[in-house]
C-alpha cells in the first residue's frame, strides 16, 4: 500500500515540483534536415556589435543578454551554399552584471585564439594541449535573410558541435 501511495505521489507531484522548459534535442539527421547551411568552421575571434550590424534578435527578449559576433574561417560546406572564405555570426552572451539565471539559455561560446592552449607543468615535466576550435554549425536563414542557429538564438548550443581530434595528436611536450 505504501508503494502505491508513494508511486502516485511521485507521478502527481513530480510535474508540479519540476521546474524547467522544453529544450530542443535534435539528432544529426533532424539538424541537417532543418538547416539551410551546414558548415565546418574554425573560430577566428569575437567582437562586440557596431552600429550597422544585422543583429538577430533573441526570442523571447532577455535584458541579461547582449549580442556578440564571431568570425569563422569556413573549412567546408556540407549543405547549402556559402560564398567567401569567412563567415560572421551573431549570437549572445550574458552581460557582465547579469544575475544567475534559472532555466537560462543554452548559449554558445567560441574560444579566442589565446584560449585554445592549456599548459601544465609539474615535477614530471610540462605539457601543452590545444583545445579544438573547429565546429560544425547547423544554420538556417531567418525571415530577413540573416543566418541563425537551427535551434534559435536563445538555445543555440544544440546547433553547434565542436570537433575533437584524436587526443594524442592534440597534446605535445611543453617548452
Amino acid at each position: 500500500m505504501r508503494i502505491v501511495f508513494l508511486t502516485l505521489f511521485v507521478m502527481l507531484a513530480g510535474p508540479i515540483l519540476a521546474f524547467g522548459r522544453g529544450v530542443p534535442a535534435l539528432s544529426y539527421a533532424q539538424l541537417m534536415e532543418q538547416s539551410d547551411l551546414v558548415v565546418i568552421v574554425h573560430s577566428l575571434g569575437t567582437r562586440d556589435p557596431v552600429r550597422n550590424d544585422a543583429i538577430v534578435p533573441v526570442e523571447p527578449a532577455r535584458d541579461y543578454l547582449t549580442p556578440i559576433f564571431t568570425k569563422f574561417q569556413v573549412l567546408a560546406v556540407l549543405k547549402g551554399r556559402h560564398e567567401g572564405e569567412t563567415l560572421e555570426l551573431c549570437h549572445y552572451k550574458y552581460k557582465p552584471d547579469s544575475p544567475g539565471v534559472g532555466n537560462g539559455p543554452l548559449l554558445v561560446r567560441f574560444p579566442k585564439a589565446e584560449d585554445n592552449e592549456i599548459r601544465q607543468s609539474d615535477k614530471h615535466g610540462s605539457w601543452m594541449m590545444r583545445v579544438p576550435n573547429d565546429f560544425v554549425l547547423f544554420l538556417k536563414t531567418d525571415s530577413e535573410g540573416r543566418l541563425t542557429f537551427v535551434t534559435g538564438q536563445f538555445d543555440a548550443e544544440p546547433s553547434v558541435r565542436q570537433i575533437h581530434g584524436p587526443f594524442p595528436s592534440s597534446m605535445r611536450p611543453g617548452p
